[in-house]
């Protein structure tokens, strides 16, 4: 059905360019519809196609932000390039910054992705949800890495989930106990361990007896003690001591009756 209706729209399109002559203005008008509808292969031959009759800043950027769709970054670079280039500051969107970041990006280049987004957010602070958009994207990755059991790719991926993770808290006026959560997870899966304890730690000075974070402590404190033994045969286990006397501490007042199966299994570790 939506096939359909596109087709139908594509017509439509297309039958108003001829009744305007095929002016340029109806053309690029037409390409956008292209875009716009997620028809980038079509888009792109149009955006082609005009620039053998005229250029507008308008059609460079279609076209790079249809490049980069298709997956072809750096026609998509030189497109955007060429858009930046001819386009006065004051009149660039916060979405070219968003398209020329993600460019960024996909061509390993973190550091100009960042300054690009860092742009986006000062047209508004609210597009600041970027860092957290695309933390997401990479958790989803990372998760389908871990998943197909493809560690490097994992880990890759959780580390730019953390890195956006940490953009996003710090950009945030709000600082939550799930902001600091997702950032601490991340990091652990990351196998940052340090950083992943600093922000669990930020977790439970908002809420001592919230119990996930220990869990995942007591798992950090596990690794650092498989660590010490296999390096030295004859050191005494203590790491995994420290935070089971925290979960201790956080939950032995509660009654019994009132533990949460995730507690009482924490204070059997």
């Amino acid at each position: 059905m939506k096939a359909k209706r596109f087709e139908q729209a594509r017509d439509d399109y297309k039958k108003y360019v001829e009744l305007a002559g095929n002016d340029l203005a109806a053309r690029i008008r037409y390409a956008s519809f292209l875009f716009l509808s997620e028809n980038y292969t079509e888009a792109i031959s149009e955006l082609e196609t005009l620039k053998q009759d005229t250029i507008t800043n308008v059609m460079r950027r279609l076209t790079g932000m249809a490049y980069h769709k298709m997956g072809d970054q750096d026609k998509a670079k030189a497109n955007m390039d060429d858009y930046f280039a001819n386009i006065k500051p004051e009149y660039t969107i916060k979405d070219d910054y968003e398209s020329y970041g993600r460019i960024m990006l996909a061509q390993g280049n973190m550091e100009e992705a960042d300054k690009n987004f860092d742009k986006m957010v000062s047209f508004d602070a609210e597009n600041v949800s970027i860092y957290e958009k695309l933390a997401s994207e990479f958790e989803a990755l990372g998760k389908a890495a871990r998943k197909a059991k493809d560690k490097e790719a994992a880990l890759e991926n959780y580390g730019k989930e953390a890195h956006y993770r940490e953009l996003y808290l710090d950009n945030s006026v709000a600082k939550s106990l799930k902001l600091y959560y997702t950032t601490a997870k991340a990091n652990f899966y990351s196998e940052n361990y340090e950083k992943a304890e600093q922000y669990f730690d930020e977790v439970l000075n908002l809420k001592n007896d919230y119990t996930p974070p220990y869990q995942f402590l007591m798992q950090m404190a596990y690794k650092k003690d498989q660590a010490i033994k296999a390096a030295d045969t004859s050191a005494v286990s203590w790491e995994v001591k420290v935070p089971a006397e925290r979960v201790v501490a956080a939950v032995v007042e509660k009654a019994p009756e009132e533990l949460k199966k995730s507690e009482r299994n924490l204070i059997h570790f």
